[in-house]
């Protein structure tokens, strides 16, 4: 009788701690589950990041190696034969000049464009352009305004729009325009100066009225905000490089 009752007592401690074991497993694979669960859920999370990065990186780089083969195009069209020489100028100064060689070589290709229809040569486009996208560069690195910016508003000055650049200086109306223009041996004294002639003459009052603004440019060009344009134009690079690998 007391071995039944003993083992009856056994039995049911046994079935008790079964119980509370199968109970505790359950809990342990539930909170496992969640575990596991939300360690998916971070993969998931995380393979969207990496996969959203590398679309990023991707449409950048294919934009940059577009805007090269773009911007060498207009070059090739502006220059001909001398193309090879200002693209090559481009790419060596892009850094220096804190604007990329794509905006460099547009900025040129436009600007010989308009000097040689008003009967510049060919190097006289390629000298007067390198001038300016240097003197571009200096009020840049002074004012912090975009190389785009400046150098447009410089173009326009020199075709007789010179309102733009009263922020930097440069003043000019038909006197001082006739004055200059006496000196460069570009008028008799009378009739009106010829397009030719006034925008030669622009083009040396403007780089005469910058010239103040441009001296302060050695100091400027090592400031944070210019070296950050600097790291952004080596960006790029790495971005071309990438991008003309995939197109």
């Amino acid at each position: 009788g007391t071995l039944t009752a003993l083992l009856t007592v056994d039995h049911a401690k046994f079935d008790s701690g079964l119980k509370s074991a199968e109970g505790g497993m359950s809990g342990a694979a539930g909170r496992m589950g969640n575990v596991l669960k939300d360690f998916a859920k971070i993969g998931v999370a995380a393979f969207a990041a990496v996969a959203a990065g590398i679309g990023t990186i991707v449409g950048l780089s294919l934009k940059a190696a577009m805007a090269e083969q773009v911007s060498n195009a207009m070059v090739t069209t502006a220059f001909g034969a001398s193309a090879k020489t200002v693209q090559e100028w481009s790419m060596a100064n892009q850094v220096a000049l804190g604007a990329t060689h794509d905006v460099l070589n547009t900025s040129l290709a436009q600007w010989a464009i308009y000097v040689k229809n008003i009967g510049l040569n060919q190097q006289q486009a390629i000298g007067t352009g390198e001038a300016l996208a240097q003197r571009a560069s200096d009020i840049v690195a002074v004012t912090g305004k975009s190389f785009e910016d400046v150098f447009t508003a410089m173009q326009k000055g020199v075709q007789g729009a010179t309102r733009g650049l009263k922020a930097y200086g440069v003043v000019i109306d038909p006197v001082v325009q006739k004055q200059k223009a006496l000196e460069m041996g570009l008028w008799s004294g009378h009739g009106a100066l010829t397009m030719a002639a006034k925008a030669q003459v622009n083009y040396n009052l403007i780089m005469q009225q910058t010239a103040a603004i441009a001296s302060g440019a050695g100091l400027a060009h090592q400031n944070a905000a210019f070296q950050m344009k600097q790291f952004g134009i080596l960006t790029n690079q790495v971005f071309e490089t990438l991008g003309n690998i995939l197109l």
